[in-house]
């Protein structure tokens, strides 16, 4: 797992990313009731941005309609989510947060931690590519 480093981060741009972050965050009760009261339309999935198994479960929930006898399966399936719900919104708040990390960085333009972006210390940055991006607070476009 990779740390985020914010060290470099100004007192605004931590409150930036905290908000940013707090505002685009899973919660696990929201998908919990959204997996009791509607699991076999998929919403909880939806709900935590994971559309490739949503399709998967609206594909299969449509056969098991036409093929009655896999309706055990499919129930023996929508109860063991439950399980994996709080891997996936943990997974899903983790991804979040490196957005969000991202985002804050272009926003503020502050140099980013390689371990973030997979870059070697001594691999060199495009030329231009924080440069276009240091654009003064207080100065007129």
């Amino acid at each position: 797992m990779t740390t985020l480093d914010f060290s470099e981060f100004s007192d605004s741009a931590k409150l930036y990313y905290g908000q940013l972050c707090n505002s685009k965050k899973k919660n696990f009760l929201p998908a919990v009731l959204l997996w009791f009261f509607t699991g076999g339309l998929g919403l909880h999935l939806i709900y935590i941005n994971n559309y490739n198994l949503t399709s998967c479960w609206v594909i299969f929930t449509v056969i098991c309609v036409f093929f009655p006898p896999l309706f055990i399966l499919w129930g023996i399936l929508l109860f063991l989510q439950v399980f994996f719900l709080f891997s996936w919104i943990e997974d899903r708040n983790i991804a979040i947060s490196k957005e969000c990390y991202q985002d804050t960085v272009v926003m503020f333009s502050i140099q980013p931690s390689p371990n973030l972006l997979n870059v070697k210390p001594d691999d060199p940055q495009p030329e231009g590519f924080y440069s276009t991006l240091n654009i003064p607070w207080d100065s007129p476009l």
